[in-house]
């Protein structure tokens, strides 16, 4: 979201297109290799590839770390509690989330109807 917003920032006419991209990871939940695992296949990798890739069918249970529901592996939030203080850090209200989604959704429509692939 932030890339969203500096990019919204940079529209000006002459800049040509900017894209932001990003990732959606709710319809598959992270499952990660525990610490200790993850660790072993970098230094696997680092020195002899072939190999690393050789050890994956000694991976066990134990080595992977599921994530815990929809929490990032790496703050433990969920998506909506990064959003929370994204929204408070850049003062952002529920009603222009709320607006931009709306017109976001008039735009698609428009698009759609005027032929846009969809």
């Amino acid at each position: 979201m932030t890339a969203a917003f500096a990019a919204a920032g940079m529209i000006r006419p002459g800049n040509g297109v900017i894209m932001v991209g990003g990732v959606e990871t709710m319809s598959r939940p992270a499952i990660g290799l525990t610490a200790a695992t993850a660790e072993r296949f970098r230094s696997l990798f680092a020195k002899d590839p072939t190999q690393a890739v050789a050890e994956f069918s000694t991976l066990k249970a134990a080595d992977f770390l599921p994530a815990k529901g929809w929490t990032n592996r790496i703050t433990d939030c969920i998506m909506g509690a990064h959003m929370q203080e994204t929204t408070k850090e850049w003062e952002i209200t529920r009603e222009s989330q709320d607006d931009w989604a709306y017109q976001s959704h008039i735009r698609a429509a428009a698009a759609w109807n005027s032929g846009a692939q969809r």
